[in-house]
Formats: C-alpha cells, structure tokens, sequence
C-alpha cells in the first residue's frame, strides 16, 4: 500500500513539474516577444488591420484561394 502512495505523489509531481515546464516556456516566449521592437510593431499593425476592417477570415482567405 505504501509504494501505491509513493507512486500517486511521484505521478503527482511529475504532472507539476512538466506543467511548470510548460509555463516556464509559455513565459520565455512572451518576454522574447515583448522584447522585440519589431515583432510588436507588427502585431500592432495586424490588430489596427483587424479593427479598421481591412482584414478577413480564415475561411473567406482559403475561398478566394479556391481551397474552400
């Protein structure tokens, strides 16, 4: 019984440690994006594109293609 219990703590802190793992990256990512200049100039530019209309769905994107 006891070994049972050893293996449900070890499980549990295995699933914590790969979903630090995971915030740890999602987190040296942002701070790599939000570091560079131009890759926020361009997310700026696409969402003043998304709120003045000039921009379309992914759906009405692979139409015009003639993928859709």
């Amino acid at each position: 019984m006891e070994t049972s219990i050893k293996d449900d703590k070890t499980k549990v802190m295995i699933d914590v440690l790969e979903r630090m793992e995971k915030e740890i990256g999602s987190a040296l990512e942002t701070i790599e994006v939000q570091s560079d200049r131009e890759t926020l100039e361009s997310i700026e530019r696409g969402l003043a594109d998304i709120r003045e209309g000039r921009a379309r769905s992914f759906d009405s994107f692979l139409k015009a293609q003639g993928l859709g």
